[in-house]
């Protein structure tokens, strides 16, 4: 049976199938793209589940919202269980070859298992944004900043769920979603600590996005836990003007990502130089040498971009997350800063990164949005180093305080992760 036929037996199946009639999902065969789409409502909207035909009696089985509060959702739901892509449009590979030649009662079966788990998961999001209170197998409460896919916001909850064995929500309240303060919460990684704007709050290795104002209304809270910060600038700005109490427990939670994910090899014969825009500078660059530069789209899947860095010879990075990245996996890297086009909190964050490097200043080269035209990122690539890093990496995962008794022990998530990962290797 060709895989094309294998589409339309699907559709076929699909229609006659009980659980799509009382789902009441809606099945559709696109012949011209060789695809099937089942459309399953949930209480945000419809989640897309195409399969699409590889041509090799395969398919490629995707997730996508229809939404921006959707996709959102899906982002941090799936955040360990499938491959965020960006392009052409953010969906999320669950199956990277489903067979299509055996029967489509199997294929429909599965496709099943994972709409299930999707609806039950923003089942889950909702009664924590209700502040409702789960029983069995409550999710560890997150706090992050996660408006747009951005792979540096998704090492948190990526983390958190390796290290707690837990699913994570995020918590963050926002004017369209005002979650009410049940409970504590984890703030993870990113300058985020300015955005805490509730009580009972544990901070595991975030940041400050600038210098604290006079007014800060961080001063307020109540129920604070500092157990470890990015820097020394977040470190002192939270004990000189808050006169909070911060452990010298410092360094991005993304350093510890060596010892929870082992990057996948690289398709390329030789190592590249790997360019890493941020995703407000992306516009910038749109004419690089391909075979010279692997450009690495920050809102991708995070692993799809630790593998982009960690098998390059050298990162050249205006995202700070891309240098973190490169450090950790040693990798030489050069921070390419825009002068012009600063990110939010100009070079604080970046410094107070860089606070826990040891040796002489940090490779950067500083340049105008009229240079770029004529910039040579090569030789911008030639100034690249590799600092010492002062962190004390099992201090820094120590003081997570996420785990909890009976969760899985973080070697049992850290095998799974790798057998999901293992499964996208072959796309």
């Amino acid at each position: 049976m060709s895989s094309r036929t294998a589409l339309s037996s699907l559709h076929e199946t699909s229609n006659a199938d009980g659980w799509v009639r009382s789902q009441q999902v809606h099945v559709r065969l696109n012949p011209e793209l060789a695809t099937l789409t089942w459309d399953v409502p949930t209480a945000h909207g419809l989640v897309s589940l195409v399969l699409r035909d590889t041509g090799d009696e395969h398919g490629l089985l995707m997730a996508r919202g229809e939404s921006e509060n959707l996709r959102r959702i899906l982002r941090n739901e799936l955040v360990t269980d499938a491959l965020l892509k960006a392009t052409p449009h953010e969906h999320h590979v669950l199956e990277p070859a489903l067979p299509l030649g055996e029967s489509s009662g199997a294929a429909l079966r599965l496709l099943r298992e994972w709409a299930g788990r999707i609806q039950a998961g923003i089942i889950d999001v909702d009664s924590v944004e209700r502040g409702e209170t789960m029983d069995k197998n409550p999710p560890l409460h997150g706090f992050w900043w996660d408006r747009k896919a951005n792979f540096g916001d998704a090492v948190g909850p990526w983390l958190a769920a390796t290290l707690s064995g837990r699913d994570v929500v995020n918590v963050r309240p926002t004017k369209d979603n005002p979650v009410p303060a049940q409970g504590r919460a984890i703030a993870l990684v990113g300058s985020i600590i300015h955005m805490i704007g509730r009580p009972d709050v544990d901070i595991w290795g975030a940041g400050l996005m600038r210098p604290l104002s006079a007014k800060s209304p961080l001063r307020r809270l109540t129920g604070i836990r500092v157990h470890a910060v990015r820097g020394h600038l977040t470190r002192n700005e939270l004990q000189a003007k808050l006169g909070w109490e911060v452990p010298e427990v410092l360094g991005d939670p993304a350093l510890l990502l060596p010892r929870h994910y082992t990057p996948r090899p690289s398709a390329h014969s030789e190592q590249k130089i790997a360019f890493v825009p941020h995703m407000s500078h992306r516009p910038h660059f749109k004419n690089l040498d391909q075979d010279t530069f692997d450009i690495v789209d920050v809102r991708d899947d995070l692993t799809i971009v630790v593998d982009g860095i960690a098998n390059a010879r050298v990162c050249v990075s205006t995202s700070l997350h891309g240098l973190i990245i490169a450090q950790t996996y040693g990798v030489p890297w050069v921070w390419l800063n825009i002068t012009d086009a600063e990110l939010g909190g100009g070079e604080f964050k970046f410094n107070d990164f860089f606070s826990t490097l040891s040796g002489s200043a940090p490779a950067r080269v500083d340049v105008s949005r009229e240079e770029l035209a004529d910039l040579d990122l090569e030789e911008v690539a030639r100034s690249n180093a590799l600092p010492r890093l002062n962190v004390d990496l099992e201090a820094l995962e120590s003081a997570f305080p996420g785990a909890r008794a009976g969760s899985t022990r973080p070697e049992q998530r850290k095998g799974l992760l790798h057998r999901l990962i293992s499964r996208f290797s072959r796309r």
